[in-house]
């Protein structure tokens, strides 16, 4: 579906790339985020603005490329339209380097969109793959960008070999799908690399209560009440009916802290009282360094064992940008008023590795953290042997965004070749094996609408690892071959745009003596 953006906006005499490609960006994030419209109706189109910056970007070098191959330096200062010229061509040499720029490019930029400004990877290009098991074992090799790389070099070999059919070059027009060659190399290397089957050493019984509240910026007393009325039965509820060894409440489950809120500690210390099984829950926690420090608020998971004792507590790292802190807040403390959610959350320092019991390293994430393939690697490299994510989806009701997060979720997976076991407040409970196959999701038994109040148990493997996977081993190499690709592209053209200016300049100079 990109070859239409990418024979218009970078194989024609395009006059507008950045605004073209803008306009395409723009179209894609709005629609894809329409979901946070349960935010504020603007959100979707704003962050939709910014992010639309990186697809212009991409555009724009794009046709740079195709625009410094067509015309050697030789011709370009001649005149574009001229009939008494013939008009120049790309050749089937230079077609093959302009679709391997335009690939290269692409996933530079996504790669960037990922790291810059607090960072946003959602919906990459590869993640749109993920029921497609011939190549979803790519991401045990390079990410999701090497899934991403996939598609953006196809669609750009099929748009250049395009431009060169009509250019009547004859079978020569397939000279671009040469760079397919590297796009079978990374499949094939992805399935040699993929363990037919993993032995199971062990098995953890996961439960996870998944309550479906709404929820709403200020919390009231009658809110709090019912939320620990609804996690406390169906934790009684499940535990009675099926023993399982740990019990998972998912992020904020009850929005006050667990430690710090009476109310909400002596529920909790009841129910562990009477259940006598290892639980963790997410929760909101509060913590002052020093006596001369102001109190830190933090998003949290903390553990406990089956006395009710607290074990560890695990800080979020990334934090949401206007969710749970304000960008520049510090330097403009009225931002906060007026973009803010009504807290400032401390980002935690630390990976989130949680011992269970001797059996297994739990690697724990929070909300949007497992959108960061980093952060699950990090976790990995660390001995986690299975990766856990408790998040509150309920902000955006019944829309896709909850969808679009366990998809995020099924990458970190086979990333790192581990199970990823999802809590949820409001939908997508369920197991994710290694080789990305959902396991019996959490979903309403009348209507299969996975938006549903209710809990269950989990058997959840504990593999003998072979060892980490490539990804979990080198990370980004992918994308930072594609930056020096990159790199190199624009340095060329900045040396052609040089050039020309030299060249000009000196036409435009008198002839002197000598």
């Amino acid at each position: 579906a990109m070859i239409p953006a990418i024979w218009m906006g970078a194989c024609q005499w395009e006059r507008r790339p950045l605004l073209g490609g803008y306009l395409f960006g723009l179209g894609h994030f709005a629609t894809t985020m329409l979901w946070l419209r349960e935010i504020f109706v603007l959100v979707p189109l704003l962050l939709g603005g910014v992010l639309a910056i990186y697809p212009a970007l991409w555009l724009w070098l794009s046709q740079s490329c195709y625009r410094n191959l067509l015309r050697s330096s030789k011709h370009d200062l001649e005149p574009i339209a001229d009939p008494t010229r013939p008009q120049p061509r790309l050749s089937c040499p230079k077609a093959l380097l302009l679709a391997a720029m335009i690939s290269v490019c692409w996933i530079a930029l996504e790669w960037a969109r990922g790291k810059l400004l607090s960072g946003m990877p959602w919906n990459q290009l590869g993640i749109s793959q993920w029921k497609q098991t011939g190549i979803l074992p790519v991401a045990a090799i390079a990410g999701v960008s090497g899934i991403s790389f996939i598609i953006i070099a196809v669609n750009a070999d099929l748009a250049v070999a395009f431009s060169l059919y009509r250019q009547k070059y004859g079978w020569k027009s397939l000279t671009p799908l040469l760079l397919l060659i590297p796009v079978i190399a990374l499949v094939t290397w992805a399935h040699v690399n993929s363990p037919k089957a993993l032995e199971t050493k062990d098995t953890i019984r996961i439960a996870a209560a998944q309550g479906n509240i709404p929820q709403i910026r200020i919390f009231t007393d009658k809110e709090l009440q019912l939320s620990m009325e609804v996690y406390d039965q169906l934790s009684r509820d499940i535990i009675r009916k099926e023993s399982p060894d740990l019990l998972i409440w998912p992020e904020t489950a009850v929005p006050v802290s667990v430690i710090w809120n009476d109310a909400y500690r002596n529920m909790v210390r009841s129910l562990m009282a009477d259940i006598q099984t290892p639980m963790l829950i997410g929760s909101i926690d509060y913590r002052r360094p020093t006596d001369k420090d102001p109190v830190e608020t933090t998003n949290s998971i903390m553990q406990f064992d089956a006395n009710g004792a607290h074990l560890a507590t695990y800080d979020k790292i990334k934090i949401v940008p206007f969710g749970e802190f304000v960008p520049g807040e510090s330097i403009f403390p009225k931002l906060a008023d007026w973009f803010g959610m009504g807290r400032g959350l401390t980002p935690g320092k630390v990976p989130g590795v949680l011992n269970f019991e001797g059996r297994a390293d739990l690697g724990v994430m929070i909300c949007y953290e497992d959108a960061f393939s980093q952060i699950s690697r990090q976790v990995t490299l660390r001995g986690a042997a299975i990766l856990i994510t408790v998040t509150n989806d309920a902000w955006y009701g019944e829309t896709t965004g909850a969808r679009q997060h366990m998809i995020h979720s099924i990458f970190r997976a086979v990333e790192n070749r581990r199970p990823m076991f999802r809590s949820g407040n409001n939908s997508d409970s369920l197991l994710i094996l290694p080789d990305g196959t959902l396991v019996e999701p959490l979903i309403d038994p009348e209507t299969d609408s996975p938006f549903y109040r209710g809990a269950a148990v989990w058997s959840v493997p504990v593999f003998n690892m072979p060892g980490v996977t490539v990804y979990t081993r080198w990370g980004d190499w992918l994308p930072w071959l594609c930056i020096a690709g990159s790199f190199a592209s624009l340095v060329y053209c900045l040396m052609r745009w040089f050039d020309r200016r030299r060249r000009l300049y000196a036409m435009t100079q008198p002839m002197g003596n000598n």
